[in-house]
């Protein structure tokens, strides 16, 4: 009896021998759009529309639609970080609101059938690949910002490296508030994320 493999590739292929078209979002163009969600960055793009479904804003509850497939499109776009598939099997919304803008390094977005050779089921209308940053030395950073929206928006963000002999922590942490922009529909929401690099 023959066994069935399915084989996923992680890997972008090249524009001229996709069945689609592969954008890619880089750090200084996301850094253009202070205030505005991931979401909303990536609805830059021509053929890419963003919806929110509660009105709070900032990534929480929207959804991103490529190429018009409307109140399908969270079953047809795929939503990974780094690689991993953040679409949720039960076809619920992606909570962009855990991913810090600040640490996403590029965004890239696939446009096309392509996306579903590449990665399988939920990709037929294209994949978003968020990408964060990747430390490649020990040296220390740290990082404050913050950023003000229309509705009481508010996101204040601190993020940083400290280095050790053999290894590194990397971390950050993100506080939003927003009253959306309809009533009674506030936001109030912290992440946080912790990294650890080293020779063990």
């Amino acid at each position: 009896m023959d066994d069935e493999i399915l084989v996923i590739s992680s890997k972008l292929i090249d524009n001229q021998l996709s069945g689609g078209t592969t954008h890619i979002i880089t750090k200084e163009e996301i850094q253009r759009y202070p205030g505005e969600s991931l979401p909303q960055i990536i609805s830059k793009l021509p053929g890419v529309e963003f919806k929110n479904l509660y009105g709070t804003g900032f990534g929480s509850y929207e959804n991103i639609d490529i190429r018009g497939f409307a109140d399908t499109a969270k079953s047809n776009t795929l939503i990974m970080l780094n690689g991993q598939k953040l679409s949720n099997i039960d076809l619920s919304f992606v909570d962009f609101l855990t991913i810090p803008i600040n640490s996403v390094q590029r965004i890239e977005v696939i446009k096309g059938n392509s996306a579903s050779v590449l990665y399988g089921g939920n990709a037929t209308a294209g994949a978003v690949n968020i990408i964060t940053d990747q430390l490649l030395s020990f040296e220390d950073n740290y990082l404050f910002s913050s950023a003000f929206g229309s509705y009481g928006q508010f996101e204040g963000f601190v993020g940083g490296t400290q280095s050790f002999d053999s290894f590194s922590i990397t971390g950050n942490s993100n506080y939003i508030v927003s009253d959306g922009y309809r009533r009674n529909n506030g936001l109030r929401q912290k992440n946080g994320n912790l990294e650890i690099n080293g020779s063990f």
